[in-house]
């Protein structure tokens, strides 16, 4: 229910970049649509749990799908306050639509480039872990290896998200302490990046965190066999998973074109 949920979410953020043009002309709708993409990729596995035989060719598509959708949406939070913050600083010449593919590279390509060593170290099985889904949990190895890549990209986004906020609050107060005069258009951007740049990654935080803190508990209390553990493992499963709720509230929470171009297509439809 929940990833249903979830995906139904995101793909109301996506269904606008799609049916409106004046949402496919904004560069930034890009980000945040591939962002709520990625929620769904990582959601989509706990759909059909339990379904495909061990180690069987869909049951490894499965598990990579599941595990390189969940990162890439880190990634494109990243890149959502980057581009933010380099429009805030009025620096965003030279990054147009040209250097999209270089972003589905780095965000779609980095998380795959550390799933399929996976292979390598363990067969994809379900896990009774998480919730029934294929993943490579099946030795000790592959999970050190899967926890330790996975948290140094968690925060090393956090890191890099919390660096580009500093840098932005540190060039508005230096330019106000210079009474620099500044355009009505860049104060604009820079309330955007802020509230970009603490939106995201508040949600960001409070959906991952915990999630990433029980898993790495879960394995260091992995012999106890404790089965309330587990309960608790299904619920940080499920919270998780309402990140991508939570970010499409906030796109159409901040986005009052999107929220007027469906009101008045919802009005167009009412007088048909």
């Amino acid at each position: 229910l929940t990833a249903t949920l979830s995906i139904i979410s995101c793909a109301s953020v996506i269904l606008t970049l799609i049916v409106f043009e004046k949402m496919r002309s904004k560069l930034f709708m890009r980000f945040i649509a591939f962002m709520a993409l990625g929620d769904i990729f990582g959601c989509i596995p706990y759909l059909y749990t339990w379904t495909f035989p061990q180690s069987s060719p869909w049951c490894v598509i499965s598990g990579i799908w599941l595990q390189t959708g969940s990162v890439s949406a880190w990634l494109w939070t990243a890149s959502l306050c980057f581009m933010w913050h380099r429009a805030s600083t009025k620096t965003l010449r030279g990054i147009t639509w040209h250097v999209m593919p270089l972003f589905h590279c780095f965000c779609w390509g980095v998380p795959l480039s550390f799933t399929l060593p996976s292979l390598a170290l363990s067969p994809f099985e379900n896990s009774s872990t998480f919730d029934g889904v294929c993943a490579p949990y099946g030795t000790y190895k592959a999970r050190l290896y899967h926890n330790v890549w996975s948290y140094l990209l968690f925060v090393a986004c956090l890191v890099f998200m919390a660096a580009l906020y500093g840098h932005l609050l540190y060039l508005d107060r230096d330019k106000h302490s210079r009474n620099s005069e500044v355009s009505v258009a860049h104060n604009r951007n820079v309330a955007a990046a802020k509230s970009t740049l603490v939106c995201y990654p508040v949600l960001f935080i409070i959906f991952w965190l915990p999630k990433m803190i029980l898993t790495t508990v879960y394995e260091l209390a992995y012999s106890t066999g404790n089965k309330a553990f587990d309960k608790s493992m299904d619920f940080f499963l499920c919270w998780y998973m309402l990140h991508g709720v939570a970010v499409a509230i906030v796109f159409f929470y901040n986005s009052p074109m999107a929220r007027q171009l469906w009101r008045h297509r919802a009005k167009m439809r009412l007088i048909k």
